[in-house]
């Protein structure tokens, strides 16, 4: 897994509890060297979390996805729906572990949203082999 660097990101869309769309300012991390350029619209995973899926056929896993969704909505809502983000290339996709303050940052891992929503019990974890 490819490491890339911290960004400043307008999350756009929800679309489940473990993917997002988010415009994604690149010159927000100091190696960028001032270059402002915004990505728009890039599907984005949640490093490390493995939510319900929305289009199961299972009316119990459909009910705890829409459970994981609202719960990623509020959260984002709270903070205007702008996050910090880490993000990494794996398998041809952009998965990222996301802040939703700056301060949060420096705690690491445990203060990002992925460990908010496994710490709830909204998801599972995922360690990058099927389940």
């Amino acid at each position: 897994m490819n490491v890339s660097s911290l960004y400043i990101a307008k999350i756009a869309k929800v679309f489940d509890g473990d993917t997002v769309m988010a415009h994604v300012k690149l010159g927000s991390a100091p190696e960028d060297l001032g270059t402002e350029v915004i990505l728009e619209n890039k599907r984005i995973r949640l490093n490390r979390v493995d939510a319900p899926k929305r289009n199961s056929s299972d009316d119990q896993e459909k009910r705890r996805s829409r459970e994981c969704h609202d719960y990623v909505r509020e959260c984002l809502k709270s903070v205007d729906y702008t996050v910090y983000m880490k993000t990494y290339s794996h398998n041809g996709k952009i998965k990222a572990d996301i802040w939703l303050t700056e301060e949060s940052i420096s705690n690491g891992w445990d203060s990002t949203l992925n460990k908010m929503i496994l710490d709830h019990g909204l998801a599972k974890e995922y360690n990058g082999s099927s389940s």
